[in-house]
């Protein structure tokens, strides 16, 4: 539906929309006279110092935020309620989808053609800070050692270890080479179960991969304490040194490979649904109110032009940053008669009062 100040100007005439002009016509000779006097002075403000007007506005609301606190301007429990409506309860309209997966297509276009490595756009001191901050942690390194070992996948590859291990020490080693004909008597044994029985080997090999699995745990429980005794700080250090050597010469683009824009829609649905759970879950409404609480705390006597001082956004930076946009909306409503119904309709509020007309009539 549209809005009423949307229809700006009257699309037979060019003029005022009706519902303005019947209003005008409405209001006696002297208050129709003061009402066009008072619009066309307001225009001619925005027709030729729109730029002093916008950046003297700004420069005042700078002023009158260097007063305000947060808490003087919004109640806390007002904005949670309204930010739990808008992010919580109220689900993305269909709509979004198409519009996320074209600025994700395009994001992924652009990175095809970048040549800076990791390195350049990763700090090495930040990823240094972050290894010594992990791997300081002795309960989340005793948390992740306890989750990969009995970890199913982990006893998995133990078992293919310690059979290919097995096996390669069995036809290759030293110790086996050292023994006449053990080497020899070993591929013998191989090569007759290939042909008498072409799948007893394959038998043999699963017989023998089931019984490693299933004794692995053992294995791994004697070798977890250990693990965890030789995973410490220094040792983290060095793998995580011999992972940035290679990371930080990656090419970024790299990472265009792995996702491809076919499966953009798919992952942002993916996405949507870990979304859709979390909006769902009681945990985010508490975790935001706890937010905005703290956040009111914090910032209970900081005025908020305070804020902008600490981003580094002075008085004068705050009036030159927004002054071009606003100059340019500025304008533009000029120009397409939003400005001028939106002016009437200011007017008309006071001219068609009963305050006005006993003045006026």
């Amino acid at each position: 539906m549209k809005s009423e100040l949307s229809e700006s100007t009257n699309s037979a005439t060019g003029g005022p929309p009706a519902d303005i002009a019947e209003a005008i016509a409405g209001l006696s000779p002297r208050a129709r006279t003061l009402f066009e006097a008072q619009l066309q002075f307001e225009l001619a403000a925005l027709e030729h110092s729109p730029t002093g007007l916008v950046e003297t506005e700004l420069g005042l609301l700078f002023d009158w935020l260097s007063k305000q606190t947060l808490p003087d301007l919004i109640d806390s429990q007002e904005l949670f309620g309204w930010l739990k409506r808008r992010l919580l309860e109220q689900n993305p309209a269909p709509e979004t989808g198409p519009i996320i997966d074209a600025v994700a297509t395009a994001i992924r276009a652009a990175l095809t053609t970048r040549t800076e490595t990791a390195g350049d756009v990763v700090s090495h001191e930040a990823f240094q800070l972050l290894v010594k901050d992990l791997s300081a942690d002795e309960a989340l390194r005793d948390t992740v050692i306890d989750g990969m070992v009995h970890n199913a996948v982990f006893s998995l590859v133990i078992s293919e270890i310690l059979y290919h291990g097995i096996a390669d020490f069995m036809l290759e080693s030293k110790f086996t080479n050292s023994i006449p004909g053990a080497q020899s008597l070993f591929k013998l044994g191989q090569n007759l179960l290939n042909q008498t029985a072409p799948g007893l080997k394959d038998g043999f090999e699963k017989t023998i991969k089931e019984f490693i699995k299933n004794n692995a745990g053992r294995i791994i429980e004697n070798s977890e304490a250990p693990l965890k005794k030789s995973l410490n700080p220094a040792t983290i250090q060095q793998a995580a040194d011999q992972f940035w050597d290679e990371f930080k010469n990656t090419p970024i683009n790299t990472i265009t490979t792995y996702v491809s824009a076919e499966k953009l829609p798919s992952y942002r649905a993916t996405g949507d649904l870990f979304a859709r759970k979390l909006r769902e879950s009681p945990v985010a409404a508490d975790l935001l109110k706890t937010g905005i609480d703290a956040a009111f705390q914090a910032l209970e006597k900081q005025p908020l032009a305070e804020l902008f001082r600490q981003a580094g956004v002075d008085r004068d930076a705050f009036v030159a940053e927004l002054s071009g946009p606003a100059r340019y909306v500025t304008r533009r409503a000029r120009n397409d008669g939003y400005a001028t119904a939106l002016i009437q309709r200011r007017l008309l509020a006071f001219y068609g009062s009963a305050t006005a007309r006993a003045l006026l009539d």
